[in-house]
């Protein structure tokens, strides 16, 4: 008689981890592999513990086959306590944001389980005419192409893991095309909108702050809203707070949603550090920028779009408004041009390629990114000087000369 499972040993991004496979009485073979999140480790290489998690899940979870209906198996795979949702956090050390999660929570409802289209169809006979079929419904709801592919996407992550795991031979999404949408750049700031920022007379010292830990520190919204005093020492801000509603404080993130292992430092130039010498004296608590209402707490994430518009809008980029009966609309440049809270570290990225002469080397770090190429993304070539690379090259031709 078979065994109802076996453990076996995956390598991983984080070590070597314990897995079971499940016996399939219908497909004759062990199958609906899963992740135990128990690391090989040790003299016994925690075998005893990989053991009881197994048997746990062997008499309190039934087998998932490819009979599942696929809306209950997607609800099931975002569901809290999932394999895959605790692989991602206990062995790969990526946890998914609550956000996210949400997020996700909400697609189902609101899209996929009112579907008529999805009847009868299971993870198994999931197919590509079903895929095509949701894609035309999605669309005739008047959503966006990039709303359409985040929907698809609550859909093709499990697909794809249950095929990663042996449950269906391959993901229907294999070759699937997404929907189109055009995708616009983010704004940045020129170098002297920039300059604007720091010369202008500060009417909210917190906002012109906030504003300038973005586009001179290239530092994130929840990032800013962890930043604390004891962070910042030396001329330097070291970045190792980041405040995530729903979550509370965490790590910042770096790129695929790895928690950030090294010390990242940044430098605190002269004209913010001036700034925070003026509101240090009057702090009240650990943070930077600090709630108006609860002063113990961080400022909250709504804070930063305002702060933005009013500091952009004090150097003469618009947020616009709406007509009234006694006022014409004025359009927005702050919208024409893309610009929100996140394009202060594009702006950051851009200048210090472009502008303050930084290598590669040191933007990647100051940035926090794992690779040069995800820093290439946030590079605009609008701040380039062309006057400054003319000059350059006619000089380089009078020497060759």
């Amino acid at each position: 008689m078979r065994a109802p499972y076996v453990l076996y040993r995956e390598e991983t991004k984080s070590g070597l981890i314990w897995y079971v496979k499940f016996w399939d009485p219908a497909k004759s073979c062990y199958s609906s592999c899963r992740s135990l999140g128990v690391p090989v480790e040790g003299k016994r290489e925690r075998r005893k513990e990989a053991e009881e998690k197994a048997a746990q899940l062997f008499r309190v979870e039934p087998t998932i086959d490819a009979t599942a209906p696929l809306v209950q198996y997607v609800t099931r795979f975002w569901a809290d306590g999932s394999d895959y949702l605790r692989e991602k956090a206990e062995v790969k050390k990526t946890p998914l944001s609550s956000a996210y999660l949400r997020n996700n929570r909400d697609i189902i409802r609101m899209y996929l389980e009112p579907w008529t289209g999805f009847s009868g169809v299971t993870l198994g006979n999931f197919s590509r005419p079903v895929i095509r079929s949701l894609m035309l419904y999605l669309s005739g709801l008047g959503l966006s192409g990039r709303r359409i592919n985040a929907i698809m996407q609550v859909i093709r992550v499990p697909l794809a893991d249950a095929a990663e795991n042996e449950l269906i031979p391959a993901s229907p999404f294999r070759k699937a095309d997404k929907a189109y949408h055009k995708k616009r750049d983010r704004g940045i700031l020129t170098p002297a909108e920039v300059q604007a920022l720091i010369d202008a007379p500060a009417d909210d010292i917190y906002a012109r702050i906030s504003v300038l830990l973005g586009c001179l520190c290239g530092m994130r919204r929840g990032e800013v809203r962890g930043l604390q005093w004891d962070d910042i020492a030396d001329g330097l801000i070291t970045v190792q707070h980041n405040q995530v509603d729903g979550d509370g404080m965490k790590s910042p993130k770096i790129k695929g949603g790895m928690v950030q292992e090294n010390t990242r430092h940044v430098p605190l130039p002269a004209d913010l550090s001036r700034l925070l010498d003026r509101v240090r004296p009057i702090k009240k608590s650990k943070y930077v920028i600090e709630s108006k209402f609860r002063h113990a707490d961080p400022v909250s994430s709504a804070y930063f779009k305002f702060a933005l518009q009013r500091e952009l809008e004090g150097i003469g980029i618009t947020a616009g408004k709406v007509a009234t009966e006694t006022e014409e609309a004025v359009p927005s440049e702050q919208k024409s041009r893309n610009l929100v809270f996140h394009s202060l570290r594009h702006t950051f990225i851009s200048h210090a390629r472009f502008r303050w002469g930084w290598t590669d080397l040191e933007i990647q770090k100051a940035a926090g990114h794992s690779d040069i190429e995800t820093t290439g993304i946030y590079t605009h070539d609008e701040v380039i000087d062309f006057a400054s690379m003319r000059t350059k090259q006619e000089a380089g031709m009078a020497k060759s000369g």
